[in-house]
């Protein structure tokens, strides 16, 4: 009974927004604000529960680990959700002690991370660029020209080179993203309908 209404609230949801965007008619526009509503209250709820389970996860780990280095990184976890969480809560995110800490920290640590992220990005590039066959002759060359055209020192071995590696950005580049954009188009559009027409119960368990 349950999953049958889930199903019937998503469909009436999904069938709501969609008839909104189409045709512009009052009562439709207004239902449509107030699915939005809603769905902005039950992503706060996710997020409470989100919140609550990496808690949870936590504290487990914490209790039944055997690695120290998994049992601070834990605790530091929970400390920082914690304490910004009060002083969100009771001070606001615009306040200067939340800003601090978040400038001071989080965004230095996301920089750390991207940073880390450099060099899985070379290792896959070194993986990709050995030359096995004619398809990674192609992507080796065309790799090249748009690096030497992104720095000075590409023009300065040849004129062309910015020229070439902004051809090879537009169109042969451009072609492969549209196609990959139009095929994430149609598999959205393939799975927004099978939840609409409830063939998909992945969300109902």
């Amino acid at each position: 009974m349950l999953r049958t209404a889930t199903l019937a609230v998503t469909f009436l949801a999904g069938i709501i927004v969609i008839l909104a965007f189409f045709f512009d008619v009052g009562f439709l526009a207004t239902a449509e604000a107030r699915v939005q509503d809603w769905g902005v209250i039950v992503a706060a709820f996710a997020l409470a529960m989100a919140s609550i389970n990496l808690v949870q996860v936590n504290i487990r780990r914490i209790s039944s680990s055997d690695d120290a280095t998994e049992k601070i990184c834990a605790v530091v976890l929970l400390a920082a959700l914690v304490v910004m969480s009060i002083i969100g809560l009771t001070q606001g995110p615009t306040s200067d002690t939340y800003n601090v800490l978040f400038d001071g920290i989080m965004a230095p640590g996301q920089s750390t991370v991207w940073a880390l992220g450099v060099f899985y990005i070379s290792s896959a590039a070194y993986r990709a660029f050995r030359v096995k066959n004619v398809d990674a002759g192609l992507l080796l060359f065309s790799s090249a020209f748009v690096m030497l055209g992104a720095v000075p020192i590409g023009e300065v071995i040849w004129s062309g080179i910015p020229a070439v590696s902004q051809w090879i950005v537009d169109v042969p580049n451009m072609a492969g993203m549209r196609g990959m954009l139009i095929g994430a188009g149609i598999g959205a559009f393939s799975g927004g309908l099978r939840l609409l027409l409830g063939i998909d119960r992945t969300e109902v368990g």
